[in-house]
Parts: C-alpha cells; sequence; structure tokens
C-alpha cells in the first residue's frame, strides 16, 4: 500500500513463535527503525514544519518545561513609626498570583495579577499595577539547594514606594525543613527552631521559629553615621508534600532603633504573610 508521502510500504509479515520467529522479529525491527529515518528524512524535504513535527516527541524527552504551578499569595503589612510625639501608621495590602515553570536548574516566576493598596493614618489608596503585572524572576538553587533571585523584574517608582515588590522572591520559599520524625524538635545551622507535627493525608507538616538581631552603623550623606539596632522574630508553619511546599503561613515582627544626628526613630513592622499551591 501507498502512504501519503507516495513511498510504497509493505506491510510487516505475521509473527511466528520460536527461532525463526525471533529472527523475523529482529528483522522487522530492523526494517521498522529504517523505515522511521527515511520518513523523517522525507519530511524534512517537505518543509521544515513538519520535520519538526516529527522530531517534537524526541525534543520533548530531552529537557522539556515541567508544567506550570500557580501560587496565591497575601501579604498584610503593619507599620508604626516614632520619633518623638509624632506618629505614623501604615498598613500596606498585597496580594499576587504567581506562575511558576522550570527548565533544568532555572526557576521562573511571573506575577500574573497583582494588587497592591496602602493606607496611611486613615485614607486608602489602590496602586495601580499594570506597569508590573507580568513581571518575571529568575532562580537559581544556592549551595544549601534553596532558591535564590538572579533576575528581579522592574518595578515603577510609585509601586516601589510602597512596597518593594521585586525583593518578593527573596524568601518567598520556606526554609527546608531538617530530615527529623514527627514529634521531633530540631534546630538547624541556621538556628531555626523547628518542630514536626503530625502527618495528614501524605503531607507533611512542620512549625518553626526563627530569631535574629542586627546592630550596623552606616555612613550617609555628609559622613554623618547612622546607627541602627533591629530585632526581628518569625514564626511559621507549612505543608510539605513529595514535590515540595504545598502550604505555608508567616508572621515577622520586626523592631527597629536608628539614630541620626542626635534624633531617634523607633518603628515597629508586622508582617503577615500567607502562601499556598495550585495545582
Amino acid at each position: 500500500m501507498k502512504g501519503e508521502t507516495g513511498i510504497g510500504i509493505t506491510p510487516p509479515p505475521v509473527l511466528s513463535t520460536g527461532r525463526r520467529g525471533l529472527l523475523a522479529l529482529r528483522a522487522q525491527t530492523t526494517a521498522l527503525l529504517a523505515l522511521r529515518a527515511q520518513t523523517i528524512a522525507l519530511l524534512a524535504l517537505r518543509g521544515p514544519t513538519l520535520a519538526l513535527l516529527a522530531l517534537i516527541p524526541l525534543l520533548a524527552a530531552r529537557g522539556a518545561p515541567l508544567a506550570a504551578q500557580r501560587y496565591s499569595e497575601t501579604l498584610r503589612t503593619t507599620v508604626t513609626t516614632r520619633s518623638g510625639l509624632a506618629a505614623v501608621h501604615r498598613f500596606v495590602v498585597r496580594d499576587v498570583d504567581y506562575l511558576r515553570s522550570q527548565r533544568a536548574d532555572t526557576l521562573v516566576m511571573q506575577a500574573v495579577a497583582v494588587r497592591l493598596e496602602e493606607t496611611v493614618d486613615g485614607p486608602t489608596r489602590t496602586l495601580d499595577t499594570d506597569g508590573f503585572t507580568g513581571g518575571r524572576w529568575k532562580l537559581l538553587p544556592d549551595s544549601a539547594g534553596e532558591w535564590r533571585p538572579v533576575v528581579r523584574p522592574f518595578v515603577p517608582e510609585p509601586l516601589l514606594e510602597v512596597n518593594d515588590l521585586a525583593a518578593a522572591m527573596d524568601d518567598f520559599f520556606p526554609a527546608r525543613p531538617p530530615a527529623m520524625i514527627p514529634g521531633a524538635d530540631v534546630r538547624d545551622a541556621t538556628g531555626r527552631s523547628w518542630e514536626r507535627l503530625a502527618d495528614s493525608a501524605g503531607v507533611s507538616r512542620y512549625r518553626w521559629t526563627f530569631e535574629q538581631a542586627l546592630d550596623t552603623v552606616r555612613v550617609v550623606a555628609d559622613s554623618v553615621p547612622l546607627t541602627v539596632e533591629e530585632t526581628s522574630r518569625e514564626s511559621g508553619s507549612g505543608a510539605w508534600d513529595a514535590t515540595g511546599p504545598l502550604a505555608w503561613q508567616r508572621r515577622i515582627d520586626t523592631t527597629s532603633r536608628s539614630t541620626i544626628r542626635e534624633r531617634t526613630v523607633m518603628a515597629v513592622v508586622e508582617h503577615r504573610i500567607a502562601v499556598r499551591r495550585h495545582d
């Protein structure tokens, strides 16, 4: 019979058993492999598009990107700043939907929907995020296997004044829990304290706390020293399956004291973060 290419193709013989059948099977396999090579060559002669279609199964087996996953993040930030008798109260709402894709060791996160609001001592304003929506991060694993951004999207100045969206991936994913059995308590090399809770439906659940303090002196304009004392406490919980974190919640409380030219500014910041993965 004749195929679409017009080349005659003889139907394979009926397989038999025994040594003769084995030899016939080997011959048939060799003929089929030759036929496949001939077909690809003919498709190439008939146009690059058809040749590419014929090679799609081969290309797909060599480093094709993983199916995209979606993450939804909600961030609520309360900031109280005091200097002398004056105080300013700010409340920021950030809701972002991300798409995750990966090829080899490069992770790409894209912000596909962004909501950003700011309330300062009463009035609330909603910012136009069109100039940022669609922005992408590229991340690579560090020596500990944690994702670190190497490319960040551009953030328009009006948004940057409210929230540094480009830094969203600096610590988006929770730290990787250490190997431990349910009910155990472990302190890892970074000083983070972990507790493994009871598993549920094949999902591992953890709780953690982390504290750190930072005292720095920086020289700013006109060689004036700026002294910063900062303490931070994080508490969180999360669920992991075989592919990674499914959902996690974090609360980060930070208190900072900045002194410049005998003027002191106190700031208390509370972050509440919740992230969920949608497969």
